[in-house]
């Protein structure tokens, strides 16, 4: 959202509910919107919101539910019925069915009024069909103490259309993106560092040909995100800003020409190396049917390709040590729509759903009880402010509550890596802004041919680039059926929006 239009929008709202002034975003060293006065007057205008009936707010979030989250789940809903009146029922989609479940369940008109959204979950595509409320208004008035973190660059990232459809935590995320790796079988391979794709193939090769009943890697049914990182590896940037993307471009191009990437001039090499690496028994036959998302973390795989996250919870929810080897340079603070929560259209409970929303991320305890469950139980505090797990088995910390996570709240785990401090100070140092961030792509009149272009993709890429099928001919096949889905005007959409975005971004 450019400037003027929040300026607009904050008159507007002050206007309405008699709030007082706005101020710029000069002089605020955070970045944050100055919406002390907005906040003020929001906050005052939720005390006066008629809760005496009580709601039970629907959210669906991402992830596999710990066997004593209804147990956590029974204290949180004491503390929110004392204060809203409201009990929370979380709904899980676990990661071996969530890219089926997720647009199904928007698209049936369930009742939910909160649900996790982000980037890599389509969130501009589903926003563009009409699958979220608009919340720009309700924001102050609902969520006067998270709104008032919401800097503009985050309120651009999540307007579509001229729209707010959600809103982030503040916790920072970055691109860093690559292999997670067992460090005690690099050890007996005599492995020090993975720094190549080709080094990280040579661990892949040496797992297999070594360690019968183990998967050197393992992907789901949702699909691979091995092709993703071969592709950043060599500095392009996917148009929806996540893995999974059919369109990318060369951000370093002062003009950059939208590809797909089955048309990458790269393809071909890339395709004939997975071909090798699957005879090679890298992967199993039958990853694309496999919906089991703890293989690395049960011991049954060597390896995932993943991001610092998942590196950090798999050396303390295990009794091995991993190695993170980041492929992507340089390294960028992802956007702020990375991580989300949205309120669907079918919701009937919204203003309720944004003031528990706002009691989650602005409320210590609320925050804690979602995140790390119910102290002296799941969870310890030690004197260095760093937290503990009693029994991470019983109730993993941050379990799919990504889209509320906030900087302030956040501690550093007992068990984590010692590099890990240092590791985040030279990404937050080294971090370089990109523009091509706050792109989003509108596919609204290309919905057709875009759909079409995404089962194509499904049914004739995931299996080719896992190498189930001849690189040559499969590739081949992929690009007619690519073209005959549509993707030639799906380019010539895309590539119009780029031009525009960088006329306009000059």
């Amino acid at each position: 959202m450019k400037r003027k239009l929040y300026s607009l929008l904050v008159s507007v709202l002050a206007a309405a509910l008699v709030f007082g002034g706005c101020g710029s975003q000069g002089g605020n060293p955070s970045g944050a919107s100055d919406t002390s006065a907005v906040s003020t007057a929001g906050s005052s205008a939720q005390s006066k919101i008629d809760t005496s009936k009580e709601a039970e707010i629907v959210m669906y979030i991402i992830g596999n539910q710990s066997p004593d989250f209804e147990n956590v789940m029974k204290e949180f809903n004491k503390k929110s019925l004392d204060d809203l009146n409201a009990t929370l029922q979380v709904n899980y989609l676990n990661w071996g069915e969530y890219k089926t479940k997720y647009p199904l369940i928007l698209s049936a008109g369930e009742p939910i009024d909160l649900i996790y959204t982000a980037t890599w979950m389509n969130y501009y595509y589903q926003a563009q069909k009409g699958a979220f409320k608009p919340i720009e208004d309700l924001l102050p008035v609902y969520c006067p103490e998270s709104y008032k973190t919401i800097t503009e660059e985050a309120m651009k990232q999540a307007t579509v259309n001229g729209h707010i459809y959600a809103v982030a935590g503040t916790k920072e995320s970055y691109n860093a993106y690559g292999p997670v790796v067992r460090k005690d079988l690099m050890d007996k391979y005599g492995m020090k560092s993975i720094d190549t794709f080709d080094q990280y193939g040579d661990f892949l090769k040496a797992v297999a040909k070594n360690e019968k009943g183990m998967d050197p890697t393992f992907f789901t049914s949702t699909g691979s995100e091995i092709d993703d990182i071969y592709m950043l590896s060599k500095g392009l940037y996917p148009l929806t800003g996540n893995s999974g993307s059919i369109y990318w471009i060369d951000p370093k191009q002062e003009q950059p020409k939208v590809f797909s990437k089955t048309d990458w001039d790269g393809m071909p090499e890339f395709l004939a190396k997975m071909k090798e690496w699957s005879d090679a028994g890298c992967w199993s036959k039958s990853a694309l049917a496999n919906k089991d998302t703890e293989k690395m973390n049960n011991g049954t795989a060597a390896s995932r390709i993943k991001n610092l996250e998942v590196w950090v919870s798999s050396n303390i929810d295990t009794k091995w040590d991993f190695n993170f080897y980041n492929f992507v340079e340089p390294i960028e603070i992802l956007s702020h729509m990375q991580d989300a929560m949205a309120v669907p259209t079918s919701s009937n409970n919204t203003e309720r759903a944004l003031m528990l929303l706002d009691k989650i991320k602005s409320d210590k305890t609320y925050y804690n009880l979602l995140n790390f469950g119910i102290e002296g139980v799941n969870y310890k505090i030690h004197e260095d402010n760093t937290i503990e797990s009693v029994d991470s088995t019983k109730f993993a910390f941050q379990n799919g509550f990504w889209g509320m996570q906030m900087r302030d709240f956040d501690l550093n785990k007992v068990g984590s890596p010692e590099t890990l401090p240092q590791i985040q100070k030279e990404y937050h140092d080294t971090a370089v802004p990109n523009k091509f961030r706050s792109y989003y792509m509108d596919t609204e009149k290309i919905k057709n041919e875009y759909a079409a272009v995404q089962n194509v993709m499904e049914q004739y890429f995931n299996p080719l680039e896992l190498g189930y099928v001849d690189p040559v001919k499969g590739l081949d096949t992929t690009q007619k059926q690519m073209k005959a889905a549509g993707n030639e005007k799906v380019l010539a959409e895309l590539q119009a929006q780029i031009d525009k975005f960088i006329a306009d971004n000059k």
